[in-house]
C-alpha cells in the first residue's frame, strides 16, 4: 500500500493541516480516500542510547544482567 496525505483544495483557509489520506493498494488495484489529518507516516527512534563510554563503573560494579534491556536504546522500560 501506499500513502499520501494533502491538504483538500475545498478545505477552508483555516486548516492547516492535512485532511486527506490518498491510498492505493498494490493487491488488488485499488484507490481509496479517507478524511483524517495524518501529518507523517512511519515510526520515529530517538537515538538516546548509552555507548560504552557513558559508563563510569568498573566490570565489577556492573549490576544489570546482559540481557535486561534497561539500557538500551529503544527499549521501553
Amino acid at each position: 500500500m501506499v500513502y499520501w496525505c494533502f491538504k483538500n483544495k475545498s478545505a477552508p483557509a483555516t486548516i492547516t493541516y492535512p485532511n486527506q489520506v490518498l491510498i492505493y493498494n498494490y493487491e488488488n488495484q485499488t484507490w481509496a480516500y479517507f478524511d483524517d489529518t495524518i501529518t507523517t507516516f512511519g515510526y520515529f527512534e530517538q537515538n538516546t542510547g548509552l555507548t560504552w563510554a557513558d559508563y563510569l563503573i568498573q566490570w565489577q560494579e556492573w549490576t544489570s544482567p546482559w540481557n535486561s534491556g534497561s539500557n538500551n536504546q529503544g527499549s521501553a522500560r
